[in-house]
């Protein structure tokens, strides 16, 4: 059954006692399905900045994942976002806590801001997208979510016609709920992959983790482990506070070297992107959930790997860079060697390696999950016919790609796991 959706009467009252902007329209949904009976506010609005100003609302709902939290995301909208306008949609419980959000903006471009794109979206690459919400709540508030977003479609002041979501994680409950909702109330939906992320479990022994790798990526792991063991002046540097800015301008610039190099522009090239990681980073590291560990050869940084550490225990490897004049002693791989054994000391869950299939995460004996990217079309005639031209060229391509031989494009049904 469709959810009700009834406007409020007067303004909504924000969290802490606060009284929601103007701009913001509060709805109540009541969800019904078999066994489930519940009630939630749901409101969106475009102060987005408030939001994020209060990370111990915002971050208790991120489930334990950095990316979903406000030192990742007020970075990124404070140097990526000035220019966009927030759609954040705020659901709350019967007493009125909060108890999910799901951060979106509008991308005016040519669609004259009818498109809505999740926040931390674009070169950031921000992964484990999804709606922040407790374990316990996530389902039932994503799907209620869900129904809203497709009632407003038409709507005069809140109104979409797509909605184009990039990073979530296959097997997603939160995000494969926010579908069923989506697709319950009328949307139409697509989600496809074209890479995958790589988490590498730390469980059990470190020698534990040695025999569950195959026996030809364990031999070139302890290689690497003794090569670093064997070699004069090497050092692996898990970096304290007052190196953290000095290597982070060494992480850039062996990072943006080695893709220079190839004929790249590399991640680092627009100043805008810089700033916004050097806020995020030292966000993260004045909270305590900053991993930067370092390969020295002469007290000088060949190698370096940039963390954060989600609440979760498990570390999430953002960037990297090694120096190419030294690729003699691959320091890259020594770093791994050496990072995958720190995270055993520290207690890690696992680490997870992130967007991309490059070779080294599979010999590393990392597990592959598929990253989606999902395009929901709003249940009107218009949205309707262009996403059925966006889809014949999407076939076509796929066609293409059949007939040069190349691996397809993966089309994933997002509700399957839920």
């Amino acid at each position: 059954m469709s959810p009700i959706v009834r406007p409020a009467k007067g303004l909504g009252v924000g969290f802490h006692g606060r009284v929601l902007p103007l701009d913001c329209t509060t709805h109540t949904c009541l969800l019904h399905r078999p066994g489930y009976n519940s009630m939630y506010s749901i409101e969106i609005t475009s102060d987005i900045d408030s939001w994020l100003a209060q990370p111990d609302v915002w971050n208790s709902l991120s489930r334990g994942v950095p990316f979903r939290e406000t030192s990742w995301l007020a970075a990124w909208w404070k140097h990526l976002g000035h220019d966009l306008t927030g759609y954040l949609v705020i659901a709350r419980d019967s007493n009125g806590r909060v108890c999910g959000l799901l951060p979106l903006y509008r991308d005016g471009g040519t669609t004259r801001g009818r498109t809505l794109r999740s926040l931390g979206d674009g070169n950031a690459c921000t992964d484990d997208v999804s709606v922040l919400a407790l374990d316990e709540h996530a389902i039932p508030v994503a799907e209620a979510i869900g129904r809203f977003l497709a009632s407003q479609s038409t709507h005069a002041e809140h109104g979409w016609d797509l909605i184009d979501l990039d990073g979530i994680l296959e097997g997603d409950m939160a995000s494969g709920a926010l579908a069923r909702g989506l697709r319950l109330g009328g949307a139409t939906l697509h989600s496809h992959s074209r890479m995958n992320t790589w988490l590498k479990s730390t469980d059990g022994s470190w020698e534990s983790q040695l025999t569950k790798m195959s026996k030809s990526n364990r031999r070139a792991l302890v290689q690497s482990i003794k090569k670093f063991d064997s070699t004069e002046h090497v050092d692996f540097v898990p970096t304290t506070d007052a190196d953290v800015s000095l290597n982070l301008c060494r992480l850039i610039e062996l990072h943006q070297a080695r893709w220079i190099a190839a004929g790249e522009p590399g991640t680092y090239a627009e100043p805008e992107f810089r700033h916004f990681i050097e806020d995020a980073v030292e966000s993260f590291r004045q909270r305590g959930l900053l991993f930067f560990p370092t390969l020295t050869f002469h007290d000088q940084m060949i190698a370096g790997e940039l963390h954060f550490v989600g609440t979760n225990r498990i570390s999430y490897c953002y960037s990297t860079g090694y120096n190419i004049v030294h690729a003699d002693l691959e320091p890259g791989r020594m770093l791994n060697a050496q990072v995958l054994k720190s995270a055993h000391d520290q207690g890690f869950h696992g680490v997870e390696l992130l967007r991309g299939d490059e070779t080294y995460k599979q010999r590393l004996g990392a597990t592959p999950r598929k990253l989606l990217r999902v395009r929901v079309v709003a249940p009107s005639f218009v949205p309707r016919l262009c996403h059925a031209a966006w889809k014949t060229q999407f076939e076509l391509k796929q066609w293409m790609r059949r007939r040069a031989g190349r691996k397809l494009i993966d089309v994933v049904n997002m509700e399957v796991a839920t």
